[in-house]
């Protein structure tokens, strides 16, 4: 958690809106999470795509256009 709490002062230190802030900190979160359960490094660009696919399946196109900001 206290990670978190680092990627949101950065977020804010690169003057990310505070509205748009706490989607931010959702989708991070929802792809470690992710990562985890599929026992997969957060840091393979394959990680991502399938995260992406996995959004597909299961959120609105705008909610994954909105997590690939």
């Amino acid at each position: 958690m206290a990670k978190m709490k680092d990627f949101e002062t950065y977020l804010k230190s690169q003057r990310v809106v505070e509205k748009e802030l706490k989607f931010y900190l959702i989708w991070v979160n929802q792809f470690a999470s992710f990562c985890e359960s599929k026992e997969c490094s957060p840091w393979d660009g394959s990680s991502l795509l399938a995260f992406e696919t996995y959004l597909r399946s299961s959120h609105e196109d705008w909610q994954v256009d909105q997590a690939g900001k």
